[in-house]
């Protein structure tokens, strides 16, 4: 890995490849639909941690029934104790599916601040992913290549299957590299080979920090890298990731996009 980042990657490369002029950026980055993104020049500002969960939230009184249903269903999320979104927050509209989830663009009203809201349901079905996407958010979004995680939520309903989990995030206004690609190709162009190197280098990153903290995402792809309107690299959809410290055994078993995956990890037989 090392010697292949040295490779595409030469030194000096500057980390804002898409900065500077915003007329220089939006015609490689109108490709990605942009022109369908609302407040574009609005991106999300703030600060990881320190906004999750705010005190200012709605906090949901529990029925009994409720509480004895989620009671102990997670080692690391205490669902019950999660604030509801209540009204704060005004979905406008999807821009992209998770693993697990929809992603809206939504307007938080309690900053006015524009987010992606990631919303799962079937709770018990999916806890251990609903698990790994808030462990990795809450914990590591202090890189630059993650994205800034503003909370999680709790949205009960009256069916427990379409009880919900809200997680609050950075807003990539800029679309996902599939998305670029597929874009530029309709053009009859292709993305400057300093710019894929660009975005192999921050994905790499991104990739190298969650590793360092043992951790791996094991569904890196297109879809799950996403631009901001500056430019910037965000990997994304940590629903499959597994903490090694604690999953040592899921390092052996095959999870992410079939087409995706390397030959090793896709072909049956012993790691």
């Amino acid at each position: 890995m090392a010697a292949l980042a040295r490779v595409l990657m030469p030194q000096p490369f500057p980390r804002t490849e898409f900065a500077g002029d915003a007329g220089h950026r939006r015609p490689l980055l109108r490709w990605c639909h942009l022109a369908d993104r609302q407040n574009l020049d609005d991106p999300p500002t703030g600060a990881c941690r320190d906004d999750i969960c705010p005190r200012k939230a709605e906090v949901v009184e529990h029925d009994p029934k409720l509480a004895a249903y989620y009671r102990g269903i997670s080692k690391h999320l205490d669902l019950l104790s999660l604030p509801a979104p209540g009204d704060r927050f005004t979905l406008v509209q999807v821009v992209g599916e998770g693993t697990y989830g929809e992603v809206y663009a939504a307007r938080d009203k309690l900053t006015d601040r524009l987010v992606a809201v990631k919303i799962m349901e079937n709770i018990a079905d999916n806890v251990e992913e609903m698990e790994e996407e808030h462990r990795v958010l809450r914990d590591l979004c202090v890189h630059p290549n993650i994205p800034t995680y503003f909370g999680i939520f709790f949205q009960p309903a009256a069916c427990r299957e379409d009880d919900q989990v809200w997680f609050v995030m950075e807003l990539c206004t800029g679309g996902s590299v599939t998305d670029l690609v597929q874009g530029l190709r309709k053009a009859n162009t292709t993305l400057p080979e300093r710019t894929i190197a660009y975005i192999l280098r921050e994905t790499m990153d991104a990739l190298r920090f969650l590793h360092t903290h043992h951790c791996m995402h094991r569904d890196v792809k297109g879809h799950n890298i996403l631009l901001t309107e500056t430019g910037s690299v965000k990997l994304v959809d940590f629903g499959v990731s597994s903490h090694l410290d604690e999953t040592m055994g899921k390092r052996n078993t095959s999870v992410g996009t079939p087409y995706w995956m390397a030959p090793e990890v896709s072909t049956p037989g012993p790691r």
